[in-house]
């Protein structure tokens, strides 16, 4: 689901009743009084975690999976008991950015309406994340302890990513990344601030007057104690889908990307345009590129991979019998009998060619600066030469017309 960071909350916000929140250490709000009332604002403990609504049912269909593997597998009790998702109010997950093996301990407080995961600013970053909009996963912790393991991750390079193998149990603010101790936790911003931005001095310059994480370093307000300047009716209030995830096709996300560009006078459509193509498009067309040019041809029958195309055009790897030293009679062979599965490619030339016509696409409609063209139709030109012979052209009857 994607990072959304938070601060403050309500009970109703996150649809679970205020006397639940007193069994989880929510005793007072933030001025300081009982908690007594499902509007009190409450600022949210570093490590806890609201949970997108939408996937409330699937967690509750694995505690029971767990549950079930506990009791049948391991001969031990059920550990979740759970019957309806409030029923997992308070228990512990584990926050996991993709391709990386290191998860953060967090906790059920609550739901969301939308698709995104409310959770501390720290708490994004500590997975390696600066809440961008980024999408991370969640999972129980009892199904990181049972079902991961190096025993089954694939033992190629990539193959221990994705999973938890190491666990921060707890959340320590001069670990994360920089981006994240640059958010403010002030209540008020000085006048000075106001004054600065007239004359568009450079942010370092008022780094040391405003109230941000970095300055709070070394005590407990670092993680506690955070203000905010404008209050909100509902956390979740607005669309509760990024449209980013509905559009199909890279055209369409990229066409609605730049389109909101092109309606903000503070943006310039070209540079955005150029910016995308250099930091995605571009890297990604060299590395498929590079990537297809050092493959290796695999069997499709018996999964041998070769570093270059066998001369016999087939797979030449020894089958069980020849391997055993027995021929096609039963008697020993040398080795003559080979596998002749077919063999296949391990990069296509589809996944090379991708983001050439997208990129073309953004370049014709929306402009590009002239480095950034000339790098692409150097690529693009690359690609063609791989593909085609350029001495041979394939002419249509209509090229004579």
């Amino acid at each position: 689901m994607s990072d959304v960071p938070i601060t403050h909350f309500t009970a109703d916000e996150i649809s679970v009743p205020w006397p639940r929140l007193l069994d989880l250490g929510y005793s007072h709000d933030i001025d300081g009084n009982a908690l007594e009332s499902g509007t009190q604002m409450m600022e949210i403990f570093p490590q806890d975690f609201i949970v997108s609504r939408a996937g409330a049912d699937f967690f509750l269909r694995t505690a029971k999976y767990l549950d079930d593997l506990l009791e049948r597998f391991y001969g031990l009790p059920r550990f979740y008991n759970a019957e309806v998702a409030e029923d997992l109010i308070g228990q512990l997950l584990i926050g996991l950015a993709p391709h990386t093996s290191g998860g953060v301990l967090s906790r059920i407080i609550g739901w969301s309406n939308s698709s995104g995961g409310y959770a501390h600013p720290l708490f994004h970053a500590s997975k390696r994340r600066n809440c961008d909009g980024d999408e991370d996963a969640i999972m129980l912790l009892m199904d990181g302890l049972l079902n991961f393991s190096k025993k089954i991750l694939p033992a190629n390079r990539g193959g221990q990513m994705d999973a938890p193998l190491v666990l921060t149990t707890r959340l320590n603010p001069t670990e994360v990344d920089k981006e994240a101790l640059n958010v403010d936790a002030a209540w008020y911003y000085p006048s000075s601030f106001y004054e600065a931005s007239k004359q568009q001095v450079h942010p370092k310059v008022l780094e040391k007057e405003l109230d941000i994480v970095e300055n709070r370093l070394g005590n407990v307000s670092a993680v506690r104690g955070y203000g905010y300047t404008h209050d909100t009716r509902c956390m979740d209030e607005g669309p509760a889908l990024s449209a980013y995830k509905t559009l199909e096709t890279m055209v369409d996300k990229m066409n609605g990307q730049l389109r909101l560009g092109g309606r903000l006078r503070a943006v310039d459509v070209k540079n955005v345009a150029s910016s995308v193509v250099r930091s995605h498009f571009l890297p990604d067309l060299r590395g498929n590129l590079v990537a297809f040019t050092r493959q290796k041809i695999r069997c499709v029958s018996c999964g041998h991979s070769y570093r270059r195309m066998p001369l016999s055009g087939q797979c030449i790897q020894p089958t069980k019998r020849a391997a055993h030293g027995l021929g096609s009679h039963g008697v020993s062979g040398g080795g003559r009998d080979t596998c002749k599965g077919n063999l296949a490619l391990t990069v296509s030339q589809g996944a090379v060619r991708k983001y050439i016509k997208v990129t073309k696409h953004v370049m014709e409609t929306y402009g590009v600066d002239h480095y950034t063209k000339q790098n692409v139709e150097w690529l693009a030109a690359s690609v063609e030469s791989l593909f085609n012979n350029d001495k041979a052209k394939q002419l249509s009857l209509s090229d004579f017309l």
